[in-house]
């Protein structure tokens, strides 16, 4: 090839790259950007999503590297936030959590955010960018210049005046639950001072039952240490013996979602687990909760574990994509 025309075409992409570096250099202008947290005052004023807080990250900071991105307007006000950490030669988000997508306030669009949030991580280190991404937490977006990386099958309820009975598709499950409340049980909640026995039990149900992806006792401990009033408990006791338990976790002032949800093996038959779904759906609804994410049915090995689809849908909730996205 005549060294002209290569010249030529190292100028045009020269030039295409200068035009876009300067137009996030314009963006930048009027947007300070920086590795930052927000205030306490301003997490407490926005409610912003456990995952995305400052103490949560603090549980990692140990192990991880951990980059919060924040851009505030020429008025200094927030407009846009998320929290990434070095994982496996890349920037990934969210950090040791189920999900977690950037907050966006104000006028900013979500792709704006994005694009200078990234623009922003790769002037301090060149990486790949991965996030999961839950449409749940941040709106329906089309990403259309990211490759997808996973996709998992996510169930969520929504929580409206209606009741738990009510969202019960089947009859059968209807008269089900009735015959459970006229029974000898009781749903309570879980205080601090027996969080950590229930918890142990909850681990060698799930064990037993061939569950993977624990939270370790450890970790779940310092959790509720550091937000008694996110991570919350319900036990469910059969003349007075405990058969049953459920954690989950408050995200926002708007959305819950549901961690673990098991019921002792030996009373499976009788489904005492509608009356922890009654329960927690009654939570939700007396808080102003929207949403109860019951997070994904999917194997290890990325197949759907239709048992637990199947399931989840027969007790009302509604299907989506979680998306694993790369740039």
């Amino acid at each position: 090839m005549p060294k002209l025309e290569v010249f030529e075409q190292f100028s045009l992409k020269n030039s295409i790259y200068c035009i876009i570096k300067s137009i996030f250099t314009s963006m930048r202008q009027n947007y300070q950007i920086s590795e930052q947290f927000p205030s306490p005052e301003e997490e407490e004023a926005l409610g912003i999503p456990v995952f995305l807080l400052q103490d949560y990250a603090d549980l990692f900071n140990r192990t991880k590297s951990i980059s919060p991105v924040l851009i505030r307007d020429s008025k200094h006000q927030l407009v846009a936030f998320w929290v990434f950490s070095e994982e496996n030669n890349c920037w990934f988000s969210p950090v040791s959590a189920p999900f977690s997508c950037p907050q966006v306030y104000n006028e900013m669009s979500f792709e704006k955010s994005c694009k200078m949030s990234f623009s922003f991580l790769r002037d301090k280190l060149s990486k790949p960018i991965q996030f999961i991404y839950n449409p749940l937490f941040s709106g329906f977006i089309k990403f259309q210049n990211y490759r997808v990386l996973n996709v998992e099958l996510n169930h969520y309820i929504e929580i409206d005046q209606d009741s738990f009975m009510n969202k019960l598709p089947q009859k059968r499950r209807k008269q089900k639950l009735r015959a459970l409340k006229r029974g000898d049980y009781a749903v309570e909640y879980i205080g601090i001072d027996q969080w950590e026995s229930i918890y142990k039990q909850n681990l060698r149900w799930r064990i037993e039952k061939g569950h993977q992806n624990f939270i370790p006792l450890k970790l779940m401990l310092q959790f509720k240490n550091a937000f008694p009033e996110n991570y919350l408990g319900f036990q469910l006791k059969n003349s007075n013996e405990l058969i049953g338990c459920a954690f989950v976790v408050k995200v926002s002032h708007k959305y819950l979602y549901l961690y673990s949800l098991i019921t002792n093996p030996e009373y499976d038959k009788y489904e005492p687990s509608l009356l922890l779904y009654d329960k927690i759906f009654d939570y939700a609804k007396e808080n102003d909760i929207q949403l109860l994410d019951l997070g994904t049915s999917m194997k290890l090995n990325g197949d759907i574990h239709k048992n637990i689809a199947n399931y989840k849908k027969d007790i009302g909730a509604l299907a989506m994509r979680k998306y694993t996205f790369e740039c």
